[in-house]
């Protein structure tokens, strides 16, 4: 009945009367749909909100009435009230403990407690805490017995003795200001200004709300306040740990969605509003805040000509809207003048404030570019920033539904810069005034505009743009407030105090006078009740629809973010995070002081390849989760653990310890990664290595100390892993070298500039020449002759020794088959092959290739591989040892003895030859432990029937030792030096003429 009834009033609207029903609707959609604090919030705020159910908020127990407890313990106050209307902002999360100030203060500093009322920011305290804006601006006075002489200000107390309470900041400005005022302290007020009562002292000065409080409540009759102390009196905030930054912004914005008759009421349950907020002829100004209003009687006004309803000039020229009704106030309770500067653009006005030809501007918001020449007054007006489409448009979940859209704001707005840094992809054009920029929205020539919901919807009434609506909103408020030139703060303060005095009433008055909303009289009441009502029941509808794909939409925003910046496989913050947490924890650092430091730890699981290779890369992942998992338990939450990538993780501290403390931190990860795994039905015992750089001393960006980490890591892979490392200033050369290397090495085969020399093996019985081993030598124009030990690693690792290989195959293989065709001998030649080589999928091929190119016969190769060859992929390595044997190939088990020394390889594998490293063979003559190994080996191999090559022979000595246990074969400097193939002819030829005479 209702709906025919509202059905059949629509349809007898005239269309005027239509046109203005819409438009309120549309005005009461924007404007007086309700919104919960928690839809100003950003989806990162939310999310960290979700991750922080309480939050421990500190309140002294003795400071009433700003905070107290009561006969049963409870918190209240003005600042417990505060706390309360917060909680109906954030679902109760907020929760009071109170204790005396000293132990508050000290239990942030240890995060122990997350925040604390009623703190005044200093810059001696901005190492431990974040501050809100503030809440509470009280002034300190003087208060004496009332038969005492006037105490005027702090010089009037010169002389004189005066109570101050424990661990207040009145101690110390008394302390370094007044040094002859004599103070004593006392453990709260109350105990200070019952010592004035006791004549103990001569005088109390501090918070005069709480003084007042204190005198009324406990009958202090023969107390009277004096005067007024010159110093700043009680900028009362919430101070936050340092370490968590998100909840500033939230308490911020909590703060300022509260009204002003909202606090207003707050204070005056406690001490009435006429104790604080100061009515206009109750104005306190210091003398020197007086003496410099008299000497600047004219202020430079800097206005917008064109931003209604917020400020304008009509076109009588007279100056009006929002900002221009607070100026006049102000000009009127200062008895001052405001000169307000000619109509200009606005880049104009922003030069003139900087260059201090203007003064202040009327109506700011600080951005980043003006806070270098401008600071703020308290805000005086707060307003939504919203998303104006045409009509066609249902609705805009958020800002990433605009990408690539085209959207107009004005020049210089606060959309423009501070949005595009963050959504690039926003394509905003610029405009000179709001109205321009909405018609461009009306007209279709671009998506829509984003701007503050006043002057919206004051253009879209005003101008009649019936076709826009507005269709989403942006997590941000603007906060105006009056701009200072920097130069001026005595100005700051006395504006402060004059916003202070305007009433809720003035504010209502001049907000409704610009952005009220009017419907037209003639409607007849019937048909605009029936009107309103299915107005109201669509509202709902489209709200609770709006509301449900919000959070779908937010929902999903939040599982996107998350995603993009935790590892899929372990939930760990991933690389990016990481590389954002080293950035936020570089500004945090600068912030707090020079001598702050963190660490950042790079960890590398040893031989983590091996487990991927021998159980498969499931395996492998369920060992990363469990990893990180064992992480995160050992660690405290104060430590950040990402995962970088692959098998590396990153661990950072979040405030300055000693370097004691970082070391035994990176030992108990040492232990906690030895403990073992179990992955499915095996038990895995793995070790990891760490690099660690300390900011200052090792790198002022993330860039920098993640690489200097990531050096120091490698240095204790070197040193045979689970150990830490920390970094040094020459890590950083070698890491210059290796790069200067591998720079040169990418040219230098093209440029001929590797080449390879032979090293002649000998056989002991005969004294003939039988075999060469080649080797690999480089000569670079710029670093000279480059040792194989530096330049084989960096060739290994980053894949360019395959190409090396190749080149060492084809030239030896060739050399090889010259010598034999020269000297009419059946020489035999050793290539070395390495790890990377071995597991090349094209060695087989290559190696026949190159045979048959130079028709060496395969019995004529022998490749030399060290026993590190054989540690991954053991099946791999079975099967091309096998290849290599069916292939013809000799294959000899290289420097043995050094490293793992596992005789199980040998007798597991088809080796034809060992080589016994040179490192035992130099003192086989004198060292019995040396020989003892030799003969040992020799035997071994004889038993194998395995020849035996003794390395590094230099000596007559070394000879006799290793003939009388029957070693065959051996190289080193008593026979020959290696050397080029032009040079080997030569001694090839003259050995050969020796042996034959």
């Amino acid at each position: 009945m209702i709906i025919q009834v509202t059905d059949s009033a629509i349809g007898k609207l005239p269309p005027r009367y239509f046109v203005a029903l819409c438009l309120w609707l549309l005005c009461f959609v924007a404007l007086g749909a309700p919104q919960t604090f928690f839809d100003q919030l950003s989806p990162t705020q939310k999310e960290w909100l979700e991750q922080h159910p309480v939050i421990r908020v500190g309140a002294m127990d003795n400071w009433p009435p700003i905070n107290f407890t009561d006969n049963q313990g409870r918190a209240k106050g003005i600042g417990a009230d505060y706390v309360e209307a917060l909680n109906h902002r954030l679902d109760g999360r907020l929760h009071i403990i109170s204790s005396d100030w000293p132990n508050l203060y000290q239990q942030v500093v240890e995060k122990k407690l997350d925040a604390v009322l009623d703190i005044t920011p200093k810059p001696e305290r901005e190492p431990f805490f974040n501050f809100t804006e503030a809440y509470l601006n009280i002034p300190h006075v003087i208060v004496a017995r009332s038969d005492a002489p006037y105490y005027q200000n702090e010089n009037t107390l010169i002389g004189k003795t005066i109570a101050l309470e424990k661990g207040f900041g009145n101690v110390r400005y008394f302390q370094e200001h007044y040094p002859k005022v004599t103070i004593r302290e006392y453990s709260n007020t109350s105990e200070a200004l019952g010592a004035v009562i006791r004549n103990e002292v001569d005088a109390y000065v501090g918070n005069r709300a709480v003084a007042m409080y204190i005198i009324k409540s406990e009958l202090m009759q023969n107390l009277k306040v004096h005067g007024r102390a010159q110093k700043q009196g009680s900028i009362l905030t919430i101070g936050i740990r340092k370490d968590w930054a998100p909840l500033t912004e939230i308490l911020n914005l909590a703060l300022s969605d509260m009204s002003t008759s909202e606090k207003a009421a707050l204070q005056g349950d406690w001490v009435g509003t006429a104790n604080m907020n100061t009515s206009p002829s109750q104005i306190v100004l210091t003398a020197a805040e007086r003496s410099w209003l008299k000497s600047h009687p004219v202020i430079r006004l800097a206005s917008k000509s064109a931003s209604p309803p917020f400020e304008y000039t009509a076109a009588n020229g007279d100056y009006r809207g929002i900002a221009a009704d607070y100026i006049r106030l102000i000009e009127t309770r200062l008895n001052i003048q405001f000169e307000r500067s000619p109509v200009a653009p606005w880049e104009e006005l922003q030069l003139q404030l900087q260059n201090r030809q203007l003064d202040v501007l009327s109506f700011a918001t600080k951005t980043r570019q003006n806070q270098s020449y401008l600071t703020f007054t308290q805000p005086y007006l707060s307003a939504g920033m919203i998303i104006v489409t045409r009509d066609n448009v249902r609705y805009v979940a958020n800002l990433n539904s605009l990408k690539n859209q085209l959207i107009a704001t004005e020049t210089h707005s606060i959309p423009y810069q501070e949005l595009h840094p963050k959504y690039p992809a926003l394509n905003f054009i610029e405009y000179n005034s709001t109205a321009s920029a909405l018609a461009a929205v009306a007209k279709g020539e671009t998506f829509a505009y984003i701007g503050n919901i006043a002057s919206a919807s004051y253009i879209m009434r005003e101008q009649g743009l019936t076709n826009l609506v507005i269709s989403g909103e942006v997590p941000y408020r603007y906060q105006f407030a009056l701009g200072i030139r920097s130069d001026w703060p005595e100005l700051v303060s006395i504006l402060n105090k004059t916003l202070a005095t305007i009433t809720e009433e003035e504010r209502n008055r001049i907000f409704n006078q610009w952005v009220a909303i009017s419907i037209h009289k003639g409607i007849p009441a019937l048909w605009l009740i029936g009107c309103t009502f299915l107005a109201l029941a669509v509202v709902a509808v489209v709200l609770y629809w709006n509301y449900l794909l919000n959070k779908k939409v937010a929902d999903r925003t939040q599982q996107l973010e998350y995603r993009a910046q935790h590892d899929t496989l372990t939930q760990l913050p991933n690389r990016n995070a990481i590389l954002n947490h080293v950035e936020y924890l570089l500004e945090s650092a600068e912030q707090i002081s020079s001598n702050h430091c963190f660490a950042v730890m790079f960890l590398d699981l040893d031989d983590f390849k091996k487990i991927n290779d021998t159980l498969g890369h499931a395996a492998g992942d369920q060992l990363l989760q469990a990893v990180a998992i064992r992480l995160t338990h050992a660690l405290k939450e104060t430590y950040f653990i990402g995962r970088f990538g692959g098998d590396e993780f990153v661990i950072m501290t979040g405030h300055s310890l000693h370097l004691q403390h970082i070391l035994s931190m990176a030992e108990t990860v040492l232990l906690e990664i030895q403990k073992g795994f179990v992955i499915g039905e095996r038990t895995l015992m793995i070790t990891t290595s760490i690099g660690i750089a300390i900011y200052p001393n090792d790198g002022n960006s993330g860039d920098a100390l993640l690489r200097h980490a990531d050096m120091a890591m490698y240095d204790a892979k070197h040193q045979g892993g689970n150990v830490f490392s920390l970094y040094s200033g020459d890590m950083d050369a070698n890491q210059h070298k290796k790069m200067t290397i591998e720079e040169q090495m990418l040219r230098a085969l093209d440029h001929n500039e590797m080449y390879l020399t032979y090293q002649p093996i000998v056989n002991l019985i005969s004294n003939d020449t039988v075999r060469f081993e080649a080797l690999l030598r480089w000569e670079n124009p710029i670093l000279g002759q480059v040792s194989p030990e530096d330049f084989i690693p960096i060739a290994e690792q980053n894949g360019y020794i395959l190409k090396i290989g190749d080149f060492v195959f084809q030239q030896a293989i060739a050399e090889c088959k010259i010598l034999q065709q020269r000297f009419n001998q059946n020489f035999s030649i050793a290539v070395n092959l390495s790890p990377r080589q071995f597991r090349d999928r094209e060695l087989l091929s290559k190696l026949t290739d190159t045979l048959q190119k130079y028709q060496l016969p395969a019995r004529n190769l022998i490749v030399e591989i060290t026993e590190g060859v054989l540690m991954s992929d053991i099946e791999h390595c079975s099967r091309v040892l096998r290849e290599l044997k069916d292939l013809g190939v000799s294959i000899a088990m290289d420097d043995f003895g050094k490293g793992y020394s596992s005789l199980s390889y040998v007798r597991n594998h088809p080796f034809d030859i060992i080589k016994i490293d040179r490192e035992f063979v130099r003192d086989i003559a004198s060292d019995h432990k040396d020989r003892q190994l030799v003969e040992t080996t020799i035997a071994m191999s004889k038993s194998l029937e395995l020849e035996v090559v003794a390395e590094g022979v230099e000596n007559q000595s070394q000879v006799m030792v290793l003939r009388n246990n029957h070693c065959k074969y051996a190289q080193g400097y008593l026979f020959a030096p290696p050397m080029t193939c032009e040079n080997l002819y030569i001694w090839l030829s003259r050995s050969m003429r020796v042996q034959m005479n």
